[in-house]
């Protein structure tokens, strides 16, 4: 991560672990962590796959015209970006198409 962020190298955040290792996914955002600051491990979450698949015009940010899911935290994962590891704790929500889960 040191090597590749030094390179500036464009990473996205991964989500390709299935079955029992499904409950590992999200230590992706304590690992970059150490390396990355939140809003650097945020926007690999979100904006860098949005460019990297050719939908920065449409996804990756809230703003006008753009297609978003939003969650909401019971706090700032800014402040913490490990909250996301435990998305069960801290995940007051889901909106999805304008519709809150």
């Amino acid at each position: 991560m040191k090597i590749a962020q030094k390179k500036k190298v464009k990473i996205c955040f991964g989500s390709d672990l299935l079955g029992p290792l499904y409950g590992y996914q999200t230590q992706e955002f304590r690992i970059r962590g150490k390396v990355q600051s939140a809003q650097e491990v945020l926007l690999s979450a979100t904006v860098t796959p949005a460019e990297m698949n050719g939908l920065g015009d449409k996804l990756g940010q809230i703003k006008p015209g753009f297609i978003a899911d939003l969650l909401m935290m019971k706090s700032n994962p800014l402040d913490d970006i490990t909250i996301l590891d435990e998305p069960e704790s801290n995940i007051l929500f889901v909106m999805k198409e304008g519709r809150i889960y």
